[in-house]
């Protein structure tokens, strides 16, 4: 699917604000990186949507990279979607997705590192990441620069890190003035938006970061949900120890995403953020089923 979106992505770019592709659902039309460009959403309602859908397939593309996942791929195919995921990621104007693309580069080069068959795809890497660097600094250099300034004036007195702290776990606010029932769990999602009057006023109603909400939401279980997701990083660390024996990178690559993904995404209120969420997980568990029915032999264990 990224080849078509990303060239619907490239078209929204290019547009002028007001064209009928760069409309958004119900009145007006979708957000601007700034003024005159616009943040593309693809076949998706909101930028929001297109971007969670990004990151989704972000640890598959990136699994293709790794040649022993791609055994049966057509090369020239390979490439096409690699580039196509890049040029849709940079047009995008989301300074999210690029910065999950940048940070899910970790475990591929993990992979790299410690895997030894992996070792000689470095150099297609290499050349795949020249030419993509060529392409879009030729061909996209308003999308770099006008995403340049969202990370250079990204808005408010807030560092990176500490924007980063209250995403994972709620702001200062939400803590002081925790009650014990909450507000009443979904009360503040999407779907609440039937049957309550009061999202008239506001989008908003608990606070735009997810850990926030949920604290509003549900007092004391919103805390327990609030640590509880971090339990992805035991299953993070079985996908690694899990790459040793069987030499396959695409649990720990997809595992790693799963543990950023439920730190990030507004995935208990945000429809497209909670199908893509729960799909992810499942898909996880699937990846590691054979961890604990996959018996190495004695020459595998005297190999590692």
């Amino acid at each position: 699917t990224i080849l078509p979106l990303s060239i619907l992505s490239v078209t929204q770019h290019f547009l002028p604000v007001d064209h009928v592709l760069n409309k958004q659902a119900g009145e007006g039309h979708i957000y601007q990186v700034i003024h005159g460009i616009v943040r593309t959403t693809g076949t998706f309602s909101f930028a929001s949507g297109y971007s969670y859908y990004l990151m989704f397939i972000c640890p598959l593309i990136y699994a293709l990279l790794i040649g022993g996942e791609t055994k049966d791929m057509n090369f020239i195919m390979i490439i096409a979607i690699v580039l196509a995921f890049l040029i849709a990621v940079t047009t995008s104007g989301s300074r999210l997705i690029i910065s999950f693309s940048a940070v899910m580069l970790i475990p591929l080069i993990l992979s790299y590192i410690t895997v030894r068959q992996h070792r000689y795809h470095i150099f297609f890497v290499i050349l795949l990441l020249l030419l993509s660097i060529y392409i879009v600094n030729n061909f996209f250099l308003i999308a770099i620069d006008v995403t340049t300034q969202r990370f250079l004036n990204p808005g408010g007195d807030q560092t990176m890190f500490e924007r980063m702290l209250e995403i994972s776990f709620g702001t200062k606010e939400a803590w002081l003035n925790l009650s014990v029932i909450g507000e009443g769990i979904g009360k503040g999602s999407n779907p609440a938006r039937i049957f309550l009057s009061f999202f008239e006023e506001s989008d908003f109603i608990f606070g735009e970061t997810e850990a926030k909400k949920i604290l509003k939401e549900g007092g004391i279980l919103g805390v327990i949900f609030v640590f509880a997701k971090f339990m992805s990083l035991f299953f993070l660390i079985q996908a690694y120890q899990f790459k040793k024996i069987t030499k396959s990178s695409l649990p720990f690559i997809y595992w790693f995403y799963i543990v950023l993904n439920f730190s990030l995404v507004s995935y208990s209120s945000q429809i497209t953020a909670h199908a893509f969420s729960y799909l992810a997980l499942s898909i996880g568990l699937i990846l590691l089923r054979e961890k604990f029915l996959y018996k190495p032999s004695k020459e595998t264990k005297n190999y590692i």
